[in-house]
């Protein structure tokens, strides 16, 4: 199971290290893949913003593979980090601010890792 949850980590932080590049890079171009109408330029700091903290969790999970059972607390994290994104998606879907042709593949990457590390999470401390 620990190999699984290597696989698991690295794929995450591949997949958070590509969208945070590219929030931090070319904002404009990230609206547009996820089917957001333009934003306004101001925006683009948010979208910034957002893309370094993918970047931070994209080294996180690095870090975290090497040896995920003594790096629980990143695993925990990514399970935060994908389950309020989760519940915040499905809130915006169902007051229809958005709808699934914005929302589909970040409530997809989402449901997959969060499902992934919660079932892959490493029950055993190691110090």
């Amino acid at each position: 199971m620990i190999k699984a949850l290597k696989v698991t980590l690295i794929v995450a932080a591949i997949v958070a290290l590509i969208n945070g590049a590219m929030m931090l890079f070319v904002p404009a171009q990230v609206g547009v893949m996820y089917n957001f109408p333009k934003f306004p330029i101001e925006a683009y700091y948010l979208v910034g913003m957002l893309g370094a903290m993918f970047v931070m969790l994209a080294v996180g999970f690095f870090l975290a593979a090497r040896d995920p059972a003594r790096h629980r607390t990143w695993v925990q994290a990514g399970i935060v980090g994908y389950a309020l994104p989760l519940v915040v998606t499905i809130g915006y879907l169902l007051s229809g601010a958005i709808s699934w042709d914005i929302a589909t593949v970040p409530f997809i990457i989402q449901i997959v890792f969060l499902i992934a590390l919660a079932v892959l999470y490493p029950r055993k401390q190691v110090d």
